[in-house]
């Protein structure tokens, strides 16, 4: 617990001093604030960006997140906020294939209330022509999780001869995580941009669920009881401003590890380019 706390205080500091670093730098800075919502959760989720890019092409994203509406206020916006996830990206641009082409290593941690998230990764970009572009990216996610929220006690009233005790009842997890989008900007002032994504992971340690005197390992699960999901992605950006840039999305997206239902998430931002 006391590692988990120093980690995220590190974090914090860092994301209290990188946003007067980043417009005071040279280089291009953009703030992206994004609104998503998921039809069958019915959760509202904020999240705020601030992305600067040098002219040396490193990136330095910084991101907050938070939602709102509690445990029994559903479809409820900008109200009774919760969470505070926040994180830090890294990444640099390397051109290659005389520009036509970037590779681009990178490097993210994200924490939440629960946990702390390691995301090493590398896209690779290529730019057909003016009009379409296409992309490829690995990732993988190490999710540790705090100790807090990785133990259970069983109560002290249990009559199967295990009162008290503490056991690990959350699992730390690994997921690699492989996108591919194509975009295009063939239309006036719009970009449309298509991505799929795939998931398979697994629990990294052991861990139990405990009911009735019997302890049961569980298992890792993403979709459908499985340990493999996938995510379709529909985008378009409007592209007549020179500053501001807004944009929605429309996703397709699992429901719960355990369920074959899927739900749609609509995401609504903007991009806005500082000079």
């Amino acid at each position: 617990m006391k590692g988990c706390i120093i980690n995220k205080l590190t974090i914090g500091i860092l994301v209290g001093c990188i946003p007067c670093s980043l417009l005071a730098a040279d280089g291009r800075t953009t703030f992206q604030y994004e609104h998503k919502f998921k039809t069958t959760d019915r959760r509202h989720h904020d999240t705020l960006k601030l992305i600067h890019k040098t002219p040396e092409l490193w990136h330095f994203e910084i991101k907050f997140g938070t939602s709102a509406g509690s445990s029994r206020n559903y479809d409820v916006a900008y109200d009774d906020m919760q969470g505070g996830s926040g994180g830090i990206v890294l990444q640099k641009d390397i051109k290659l294939l005389e520009r036509k082409a970037t590779l681009t290593p990178s490097m993210e941690f994200a924490f939440g209330n629960t946990s702390l998230t390691y995301q090493p990764g590398a896209k690779l970009s290529y730019s057909i022509n003016k009009e379409w572009s296409v992309y490829g990216r690995y990732r993988y996610e190490l999710k540790k999780l705090t100790r807090d929220y990785r133990y259970s006690t069983i109560s002290q009233s249990d009559k199967y001869g295990h009162a008290g005790e503490v056991y690990r009842s959350r699992s730390d997890t690994g997921r690699h995580r492989l996108d591919g989008g194509i975009s295009y900007s063939g239309i006036p002032h719009l970009q449309l941009s298509y991505v799929y994504n795939y998931f398979i992971g697994d629990n990294i340690n052991d861990s139990w669920s405990y009911k009735n005197g019997v302890f049961t390992a569980n298992k890792y699960a993403v979709y459908n009881g499985k340990k493999t999901d996938t995510e379709h992605q529909f985008k378009i950006a409007v592209r007549y401003f020179k500053q501001f840039r807004p944009y929605i999305e429309v996703d397709d997206v699992t429901v719960s590890g355990n369920s074959k239902s899927r739900q749609q998430q609509y995401k609504i931002g903007f991009n806005y380019l500082f000079d």
